[in-house]
């Protein structure tokens, strides 16, 4: 027996050792680190900008068909029931008024008027003093006394030139009314090509004696000739 099997403990000590070693090699083998990779997975990239998700933009619905919506950039609403449509024609003379004073007057120097435009009055007796209305739009006044044959029509008309704003017409007629005219014709002067092509003549057109007067809302809805 001890020839076939010789120093059977000095073999399983053996055996242990070489177990030993064969699992610290394994151990080192698999804990050793490999070769760095250096592209990123797709995690670690951040998300394209373009890509990112936008807080949704609060809408805000206005009241009705008439209303103005204006949003601010911190999001706040203001709601401008004032449209054109809701407007009556005394307002709409008004911002008109209030938009000529801020583009035209307040560029005038101080005690000036304008020099572009002439108003041409042709003095009635029956028109009072009606026509001073028109040194509030800072407009020159040339005044002089109206034919004999006319004296007993109140001025009635306005004529005007080629070169004269459809704006500062209606103004002008806006601002006549106010003080009393009746405005019941609106034409072209005789020479508004020529030498009247930057007036507005105040006067009388005696085929409209018997016409109705125009209104604020026929003053805005006029079509001038060009």
């Amino acid at each position: 027996m001890s020839d076939k099997f010789p120093n059977r403990p000095g073999w399983y000590l053996l055996t242990v050792a070489a177990l030993t070693c064969s699992l610290y090699l394994l151990t080192f083998i698999h804990h050793t680190p490999t070769k760095a990779v250096k592209s990123k997975t797709i995690r670690d990239k951040p998300l394209p900008p373009k890509l990112a998700k936008e807080k949704p933009k609060e809408t805000i619905t206005p009241k009705s068909v008439d209303s103005i919506t204006t949003t601010t950039e911190q999001g706040v609403a203001f709601v401008d029931e004032t449209s054109p449509e809701s407007l009556t024609p005394e307002d709409q003379f008004e911002e008109m008024r209030v938009s000529y004073q801020k583009r035209v007057i307040d560029q005038l120097p101080e005690g000036r008027n304008r020099t572009d435009l002439v108003v041409r009055y042709y003095r009635h007796p029956a028109d009072g003093n009606f026509v001073r209305a028109l040194k509030d739009l800072r407009l020159y006044i040339h005044e002089r006394k109206a034919d004999a044959a006319f004296d007993k029509y109140p001025s009635n008309a306005l004529f005007y030139g080629d070169d004269v704003p459809e704006e500062t017409l209606r103004l002008v007629a806006y601002a006549l009314m106010q003080e009393g005219m009746q405005i019941r014709s609106i034409q072209q002067s005789k020479y508004h090509d020529s030498w009247k092509a930057s007036a507005i003549e105040v006067g009388v057109d005696t085929l409209a004696v018997n016409e109705a007067a125009y209104s604020l809302q026929d003053i805005l809805n006029l079509t001038f000739s060009p």
